[in-house]
């Protein structure tokens, strides 16, 4: 189910003058840095969200704040719940995997609730300001192709 990745090409050496007018030679006993050894192993599918999500399901890590906004604050399983409860939302909508989500919200914790929402199922999310003219909303839903607002 993992595909091996191949390693990326060393850098290119600098030119002569370049170096001569940036860059210093590391000092006498400095560590190297070398090329890894190993290729990298991913999965055939990745999603952030639900790793980042799972990553802070661990129940002492649930209970810490994830973000502040004012006196209010969102838990690592607080957001967790909400998240699922959003993606479940925009899933019964209709809104699918790399289908355009728009996200029109004032400065508030169900900003990042719905943009992990939208990541979680596939969706992109296209969050917008609040303080845009109806003309520029228009250009923006037009130009996104999006599924939901």
């Amino acid at each position: 189910m993992r595909a091996a990745l191949p390693l990326p090409p060393p850098p290119r050496p600098r030119s002569a003058a370049l170096n001569r007018r940036s860059c210093r030679s590391p000092p006498e006993g400095a560590p190297t840095v070398t090329e890894p050894t190993t290729p990298l192993l991913l999965p055939e599918r990745f999603n952030v969200a639900e790793h980042f999500l799972g990553l802070n399901a661990a129940p002492e890590r649930a209970r810490r704040p994830y973000l502040y906004c004012g006196e209010e604050v969102l838990t690592y399983g607080g957001l967790r719940a909400q998240v699922n409860r959003a993606a479940n939302a925009l899933r019964r909508l209709g809104v699918g995997p790399e289908q355009r989500v728009v996200l029109l919200v004032q400065e508030s914790l169900l900003l990042p609730v719905c943009f992990w929402a939208a990541v979680k199922i596939g969706a992109v999310a296209v969050p917008l300001n609040t303080a845009l003219r109806p003309a520029d909303y228009r250009f923006f839903l037009d130009d996104s192709r999006a599924t939901a607002l």
